[in-house]
């Protein structure tokens, strides 16, 4: 009996010494440890990652954050959903609020930061906050379509450059993005209320023959930043117009051509 009783014992403690030592050591889904989180914060891309129960949280340039700068592993309680962070011998703690596949909320000490599962959802997002734009004011913005008669192909502008009369040449490209839909807006613009006529000319659709012949004729940009709008007349090119538009106000600053 006193045997038995001693066993008994003997487990007990081994259990209440296993809940000590127990470190919130839980595996994590693989959603958060699979790739790596990126948050954008006042034009600095931060870099966040998880994997295999290590620690890294540093600016994309690979700079280190001082108050993270030694928290090289941490532990997970699924239980609370908490990683706690092994800081030398500081001890960090931080709340997992929420996640999916492509959004991961963070909170430590009453802030809550939200990080994407890539580069170009981050950069998205912060333009969109930053321009106050809801998610379909965004897919609007970006959507733009041209009027079909103003967009020509290699054999049109050809003709028009032989032609030797003037006209008027806006070079675009597929990818109209957070980066350059600024531009187009203001290109928009420009074709619907300017009083001269403005040719467009997708580049993606060129095929490399056509596009060498272009190139040496205009030095093509490729209208991730700025987007340019030339005038032609007696085969002679010049820029006629570079545009730069970083933020909705910016497009007020172009009128005319």
């Amino acid at each position: 009996m006193k045997k038995k009783i001693f066993l008994g014992l003997i487990l007990v403690l081994l259990f209440i010494f296993g809940i000590l030592i127990y470190d919130f050591s839980d595996e994590m889904d693989s959603l958060l440890t699979g790739h790596k989180w990126y948050l954008e914060d006042n034009n600095v891309l931060y870099v966040l990652s998880l994997k295999n129960n290590n620690f890294s949280y540093v600016k994309e340039n690979g700079d280190t954050l001082s108050e993270y700068n030694t928290c090289k592993t941490y532990h997970y309680n699924s239980n609370v959903s908490m990683l706690k962070l092994r800081c030398n011998n500081e001890t960090k703690k931080m709340y997992i609020s929420s996640y999916d596949d492509k959004k991961l909320v963070l909170n430590e000490d009453g802030e809550e930061k939200v990080f994407y599962s890539s580069k170009e959802l981050a950069l998205i997002e912060e333009f969109k906050s930053n321009n106050h734009l809801t998610d379909k004011e965004y897919n609007k913005l970006i959507s733009i379509n041209f009027n079909d008669g103003l967009i020509i192909d290699y054999k049109k502008f050809n003709e028009l450059y032989k032609n030797k009369k003037l006209f008027y040449l806006g070079i675009i490209t597929n990818n109209v993005n957070y980066e350059n839909v600024y531009n187009y807006q203001v290109l928009n613009n420009l074709i619907s209320n300017s009083t001269k006529k403005i040719y467009l000319i997708n580049i993606d659709k060129l095929n490399n023959e056509e596009l060498t012949k272009i190139n040496r004729l205009i030095n093509i940009d490729n209208g991730e930043e700025n987007l340019n709008i030339y005038e032609i007349k007696n085969k002679k090119i010049k820029c006629k117009l570079t545009i730069n538009a970083i933020n909705k106000s910016d497009i007020n600053k172009y009128t005319n051509i």
